[in-house]
């Protein structure tokens, strides 16, 4: 069986620490989705494929349509062979979560929810050029419950400009206060072409020490751990029998299919030298979702592959933040 992994690159506005491929030109909704429909078309040639879990990422997949969202997911289970327990997650922003986006979800399908709390410090997420508050990730979760979603992940980070342990610790104790299943936490990193680093680079801004960020990872796994949480990755934590199936796979070898802008796949088998990428500026997929230079995309799925040897470097050394992709330049 294999994971199939979806990226949607639109985002509302984008926030400073984002390296992944996303674009603000919201426009190019129906003909990105198309394309995307287009892709697992394509590529069905090689065979119906058995998908065990399917991971909609991005990017923010919540500000596509109800429209848009439910001719993917009807594409994905005419081209897949789904199974009947398959793990489907969506990530989201949490002030895109309303009860009818909700109820179009489970309708369609996803029963796991990955949202973007990232801080429940108002200044904080204001600094990370986040659209919530931390008021309207408690309500969102609340609104999830209600509509029937019981597996719930939330992100965290830490380690901002100044920040002290003392507000991560507040971080903590509101996240434990959700319950929700599954808590991922990653220290803020300064990537490359980001609006962050160039704030850094400029001397706007310092990097927390390390004494004080490693304080702060150690304090998190006391914590949850103590709360009963299950610490199965560096970054990840599960209540018993909510490990991230498809995240998992990531590190245990299960071939998977990446579809969208800059998405990887893998499969040692059909690819024994290493992982496929689509490019962010090719154009074998028929429609022609965007041109470089006016801040449009277009996806393919050419490959590019790296060596077995490299591919194992990469893996481990990314193995946070996979599925890896690029950003819009």
């Amino acid at each position: 069986m294999s994971g199939l992994y979806v990226h949607i690159p639109f985002c509302k506005s984008r926030c400073i620490y984002c390296g992944f491929f996303s674009t603000t030109n919201l426009s190019l909704q129906d003909r990105y989705v198309d394309a995307l429909c287009c892709e697992m078309g394509e590529r069905r040639a090689a065979g119906a494929t058995l998908v065990s879990t399917i991971y909609i990422g991005g990017g923010t997949p919540s500000q596509l349509s109800q429209e848009n969202m439910r001719r993917l997911f009807k594409r994905i289970f005419s081209v897949y062979m789904v199974v009947n327990d398959a793990e489907i997650t969506l990530e989201c922003n949490p002030d895109d979560i309303s009860t009818d986006y909700a109820e179009m979800l489970r309708q369609i399908g996803v029963n796991r929810i990955s949202m973007g709390a990232q801080t429940f410090a108002n200044d904080r997420l204001r600094f990370l050029r986040r659209r919530h508050t931390s008021r309207q990730v408690e309500t969102a979760v609340k609104m999830l419950r209600n509509i029937g979603f019981r597996n719930i992940s939330i992100d965290l980070m830490f380690g901002f400009p100044n920040e002290t342990l003392d507000d991560w610790d507040e971080d903590i104790s509101r996240a434990l206060a959700l319950d929700v299943e599954h808590i991922s936490a990653y220290s803020l990193t300064f990537e490359e072409q980001t609006r962050l680093k160039q704030m850094l680079d400029n001397g706007e801004i310092s990097e927390l020490d390390e004494e004080t960020s490693l304080a702060m990872y150690d304090r998190l796994i006391t914590r949850l751990t103590a709360a009963g949480y299950e610490h199965y990755e560096i970054s990840n934590f599960a209540r018993p029998g909510y490990r991230s199936r498809h995240n998992s796979s990531y590190w245990q070898g299960t071939p998977y299919i990446g579809i969208g802008a800059a998405a990887h796949s893998y499969d040692v088998g059909a690819y024994p030298c290493g992982r496929p990428r689509n490019h962010r500026a090719t154009t074998r997929v028929a429609p022609t979702v965007v041109r470089k230079g006016d801040g449009m995309l277009t996806i393919s799925w050419s490959i590019s592959l790296q060596s077995k040897q490299a591919e194992h470097v990469m893996s481990m050394k990314y193995s946070m933040i996979l599925p890896v992709s690029t950003r819009l330049l």
